[in-house]
């Protein structure tokens, strides 16, 4: 049984449970519990089935916070104002950052140990907003804290090396859980590779086919094709430069902060800043329509 999805929930808790270890102590008590919650996660992103039926209940959230930001009062950044008002509701952080490109792994774990979600300006399969997609639909899905768990899969690291189809290495529970590579040969026990949801690339490709009114599949795969001005250059690679993020303002003000930069200059991690004020604004407007 290589595939997760053949797998049951003991084989899989008991497999992460003998090759990953925490890298605290304050994590080796609970250990054991949270193994077997991964297990869940893996099996449910490993069943389309089960990871459609709760997707298309995210999606019609998410699209109804979109409409009234974007669609309704013209508002740019507007997903990012969604996953900003949504975060608190499922657990996680209520503050959304930008990860710009290849980070090093300190400032990756930075944000998500403090429960951060994030967009993901890295390349275009691989998704802007996937990740946050995928554990925003585990939170809704399960009753246990799943942020929680997105705050310690980056906590516990393997013993062993795994196989990314190019390369060997010790990996996080985070690498086997939501960022595998694309690939059929999957082996759980021995490789990071999968076609499915496990993958951010199946999940960008994929999540649009899955319902025939699938709003957020359509959105995080048009914005891996969108071309165009600033970062979205011809190319598979997606990046903001320090011009770029310098010289946008909102406002009469700067749009970005930059939360740390690469010894080069270019940021490497980043906040809007402007987006508390753009939603106070959007709720005082809406509010006065009610009204």
């Amino acid at each position: 049984m290589n595939k997760i999805a053949d797998a049951t929930i003991d084989d899989i808790s008991s497999f992460l449970s003998e090759n990953f270890a925490p890298v605290t102590a304050e994590l080796q008590d609970n250990k054991d519990s949270d193994m077997v919650k991964y297990a869940k996660l893996a099996r449910f992103l490993s069943h389309p089935q089960s990871f459609t039926s709760v997707a298309t209940q995210l999606s019609e959230n998410l699209e109804a916070w979109y409409v009234d930001f974007r669609e309704k009062d013209g508002l740019r950044g507007a997903f990012s104002m969604v996953l900003l008002s949504v975060a608190k509701e499922y657990g996680f952080a209520k503050e959304v950052r930008i990860l710009n490109g290849q980070v090093d792994h300190q400032t990756f774990a930075d944000t998500v140990t403090k429960k951060i979600l994030f967009r993901d300006v890295f390349t275009r399969p691989h998704g802007e907003f996937t990740h946050a997609i995928q554990w925003l639909t585990m939170a809704l899905a399960f009753d246990f804290d799943v942020a929680e768990l997105y705050k310690n899969a980056v906590l516990y690291k393997s013993t062993k090396n795994f196989s990314s189809g190019q390369s060997q290495a010790k990996i996080y529970i985070w690498n086997f859980l939501v960022d595998c590579f694309q690939g059929n040969n999957e082996n759980y026990q021995t490789n990071i590779l999968c076609e499915t949801f496990r993958c951010p690339q199946y999940v960008t490709q994929n999540l649009k086919n899955l319902t025939t009114n699938s709003w957020l599949g359509e959105f995080i795969y048009n914005r891996s094709q969108k071309h165009g001005s600033g970062h979205y250059v011809a190319n598979m690679n997606v990046r903001m430069s320090k011009d770029h993020v310098e010289g946008r303002e909102w406002g009469g003000k700067p749009v970005y902060e930059v939360l740390k930069a690469s010894a080069y200059g270019a940021p490497q991690a980043m906040r809007k800043i402007a987006l508390d004020e753009r939603r106070a604004d959007w709720q005082g407007k809406k509010q006065k329509k009610e009204t």
